[in-house]
């Protein structure tokens, strides 16, 4: 058998001379003169096996690889860059190529192919046909045979890649990314692990940084899993944590990730997205020129040789371009749509004016951001205001078009670009003039105006502007003898060549959030070939909403507020705000009403309708409120709930029966609380009203009674620490005391010292003495008392339980013992004739 190489070109340059330089095969046999076992006699069908070699990760190795033929019965060499090694003259009967091991070099395993392209190394076994072991095992058969064997050079381990791209996700992959502000695009960052194991970041360690350029405004979108993340039946990827910090995209290894580290096996990736609003246009290079962008930027991961190339593609670009917007500027004098008088009109306050006027439009370009344009004043002309279009091809100024939709004044504002309706079509501004009216004799002038009074002075401030509203005029001209309701577009109306007299105009009242100022209804006299102005003024009110943070309680508990001179009986609760209070300018003092089993905590102040906050801001009792115009606040008030700490008593008898403990005396003490109670006849004292265990505890004593002892608690005391509004049940057992020789357990009474003998005198009838008996001690109560307790049970030796003469003894007692004595004498003899 022979094996021998074919290195490309070398091979056919001497094409002649291959045949006789082709590499002889070693004969490993014992007897020299025998044919290599594989190789075909004459006249024997024959094929050729071909052997190809792949480093998958370097190119062109140098290396020399050995390799044997049907267990060393025949070997060669070749390198990785020779297209082939062949075997000819094999027979058609099966056979076995193995590749010998190379130091520094890791088996891949071998595939048989068809073809010339060796392709990807196997991921498993499948006889005759692949393996991952670097032995090939070649069916019989009368084809030729293309065998390709892998290998890798150095350590095989994982290899983290990472790479971003700009504003679309998924297989539409892009670094660069073109847009005209105002916008918002994404930058995704990609992370993966193409090596061949899991590569492995332990506590504290960085996985991914990305230093954002400065400038625009970033926030976090998400973090997205590709491929599986199961490790060892653990889900790798929720131990992932990523998030924007100080510019940067961190990611890292979570708080409490399993087992202390995070793994990436291989095939596994992850995406995170980043939304980008620049502000200024130009050139955008991610990272910034300062920073980088890399996985495993702190190389706590040992990559696959011969490097680990980590940043792959980890830069995105976005070049950004202002977007200039055409802008048209019209004029419409309403009433005269013939007047074609000039008026001027400055963009941002330039100095070069743009002349507008009926009939055609003044075309300029701005860019994307806010602009206003100011129109100066003419005289004989009062201006009405402006209105801004967009979105539309071909836009009039319609003189009976309501042109205060987007402001009164003589300044118009052009917002910041709208992409969404800014597409193809200019910016149209108008600006609408009524002309004045020139004074006829026999008529007059009547003027009619609403004032927005926002300070409630009565007078037109400066910033005071003027609002649509509704009158009622009455006077002498026809049309408005009868009352006729007029609206004051923008504020003002003017009724011009009337009957000059008396008029009596009546404003509308009870407008939603609004005051009125000084007198609802004027009367005004129009002179002749004159005019006159009739001016009415309402205040804007700011409203206060109130809200309940209510600290262990019941968020439907309702609570109640005042304000001082305004609304009182205000209720709120913890689900639900309190109406909304219309307020004129000024300062109010707002109170909350005590509540019952509440401590009051505070409040705070916050602007708009807001959310409020966990604790407040001052603890004083009443609210200073300060409303200014139309502007609306909230107030929050705090409240804790009290706590209730409930004790019950349980007396534990001889034989295990219990009952509930009248008359035992409690102390409690802790949170700057001292009090004490004495159970009732249910065995239950309550002290509620507390504070909660706040950083402090409560401490239960029991105070014990002589012939009893404690049983649970075993001390006598128990610590517990309610939160707010907790109601907290303890239950103390006590055991009461026997006297017991061995396993007999008998009523002990004390033994009286000897008396001196004395003469018999016949005794003198008294009142019953009540005796209670615990433990085996008597001890007499008078009539109506309650015994106490004695704390030591008499010992054995103090009697047997019968009274002592002389000594007052209880007849009932010492029966009940006779008996006791004579009850256990007849069990044990009717135990004795048992056993016989």
């Amino acid at each position: 058998m022979t094996l021998k190489h074919d290195s490309g070109m070398r091979a056919r340059r001497w094409l002649f001379v291959a045949a006789a330089l082709v590499i002889p095969a070693v004969i490993v046999a014992a007897d020299a003169t025998m044919r290599p076992a594989g190789t075909a006699q004459a006249g024997d069908p024959t094929r050729t096996i071909w052997i190809r070699k792949d480093v998958v990760n370097i190119i062109n190795d140098e290396t020399v690889f050995d390799f044997t033929g049907d267990v060393n019965k025949g070997s060669g060499t070749m390198h990785e860059w020779d297209i082939y090694m062949v075997w000819d003259w094999a027979d058609t009967g099966p056979h076995v190529v193995e590749e010998l091991a190379e130091p520094g070099y890791t088996s891949l395993g071998w595939k048989i192919i068809t073809g010339t392209d060796c392709g990807s190394p196997p991921d498993g076994d499948s006889p005759n046909q692949y393996g991952m072991d670097a032995t090939a095992e070649i069916l019989a058969g009368n084809g030729n045979v293309t065998v390709c064997f892998y290998n890798w050079k150095g350590f095989r381990g994982p290899d983290l890649r990472a790479e971003k791209y700009s504003g679309m996700t998924g297989p539409k992959k892009n670094n660069n990314f073109y847009g005209y502000l105002p916008l918002s695009f994404a930058w995704t960052i990609g992370v993966w692990n193409e090596g061949f194991s899991t590569a492995v970041f332990a506590n504290g360690s960085v996985v991914l940084r990305d230093d954002l350029p400065p400038g625009p405004t970033y926030a976090f979108v998400d973090v997205v899993r590709v491929g599986d993340w199961t490790v060892n039946g653990q889900d790798e990827f929720q131990d992932l944590a990523c998030a924007l910090s100080n510019g940067a995209v961190i990611c890292d290894v979570a708080p409490g990730a399993s087992g202390n580290n995070l793994q990436i096996p291989p095939g596994a990736r992850f995406e995170v997205n980043i939304s980008v609003t620049p502000h200024t246009a130009g050139t955008l290079l991610n990272p910034a020129a300062s920073g980088s962008c890399a996985v495993d930027p702190a190389n706590v991961v040992r990559e696959s040789e011969p490097h680990g190339d980590n940043d792959l593609a980890c830069w995105a670009v976005a070049y950004l371009f202002d977007f200039i917007r055409d802008l048209e500027i019209k004029k419409a004098i309403v009433g005269a749509p013939g007047d074609n008088t000039s008026f001027e009109v400055r963009v941002d306050g330039n100095q070069q004016a743009i002349l507008i006027s009926q009939g055609g439009a003044s075309q300029t370009t701005v860019d994307w951001r806010e602009h206003t344009v100011t129109e100066s004043a003419l005289d004989g002309y009062t201006g009405l205001g402006w209105k801004v279009f967009a979105g539309s091809d071909e836009i009039s100024c319609d003189s009976t078009a309501d042109p205060y939709a987007s402001g009164s004044g003589t300044t118009a504002t052009i917002p910041v670009r709208d992409p969404s309706v800014e597409y193809l079509y200019p910016i149209t501004l108008c600006f609408y003039n009524r002309k004045d009216e020139t004074a006829v004799e026999g008529r007059g002038t009547l003027v009619i105006e609403k004032v927005e009074d926002l300070n409630g002075n009565g007078i037109r401030d400066a910033g005071e502007n003027l609002i649509d509203w509704e009158v009622e005029v009455i006077g002498p001209e026809p049309e408005y003898q009868p009352g006729k309701t007029v609206n004051l577009p923008g504020g003002r109306l003017v009724l011009g060549g009337i009957e000059p007299g008396a008029y009596t105009i009546h404003e509308a009242t009870g407008i939603a959030s609004y005051k009125a100022i000084g007198a609802a209804t004027l009367v005004v006299e129009v002179p002749d070939a004159g005019d006159v102005v009739a001016r009415f003024f309402n205040q804007p009110l700011g409203g206060l909403l109130i809200k309940k943070v209510n600290d262990g309680g019941a968020s439907s508990t309702q609570f109640k507020a005042d304000i001082e001179g305004g609304n009182q009986d205000i209720t709120f609760s913890g689900e639900s705000a309190s109406e909304i209070q219309p307020l004129a300018t000024g300062t109010y003092t707002v109170t909350e009403d005590g509540a019952y089993g509440y401590d009051y905590l505070g409040w705070t102040l916050l602007a708009g309708d807001a959310t409020c906050p966990a604790t407040p801001a001052s603890s004083s009792a009443e609210a200073s409120v300060g409303i200014s115009g139309a502007e609306v606040k909230t107030l929050c008030f705090y409240n804790r709930k009290q706590v209730t700490i409930r004790v019950h008593k349980i007396e534990r008898l001889s034989g295990g029966q219990e009952r509930d403990g009248k008359g035992w005396d409690f102390e409690l003490n802790g949170c700057g609380v001292h009090q004490t109670g004495t159970t009732d006849s249910g065995g239950n004292v309550t002290w509620t009203g507390l504070p909660p265990a706040l950083g402090c505890s409560y401490t239960i004593s029991e105070n014990g009674r002589d012939g009893w002892e404690f049983e649970n608690p075993a001390s006598g005391q128990v610590t517990v620490t309610p939160g707010p509004g907790a109601d907290t049940w303890v239950t103390f057992v006590n055991t009461i005391l026997l006297a017991c020789r061995g396993e007999e357990c008998a009523v002990t009474l004390p033994q009286p010292a000897t008396p001196t003998p004395t003469r018999t005198v016949e005794p003198t009838p008294t009142t019953p003495v009540v005796t209670e008996t615990v433990a085996g001690a008597r001890t007499p109560v008078p009539p109506g008392e309650t015994a106490q307790v004695k704390a030591t049970p008499a010992a054995p030796s103090a009697g047997s339980g019968s009274a002592a003469p002389g000594g007052g003894g209880d007849f009932t007692l010492a029966l009940a013992g006779f008996l006791i004595v004579a009850g256990g004498a007849a069990l044990f003899a009717t135990e004795a004739r048992k056993r016989r």
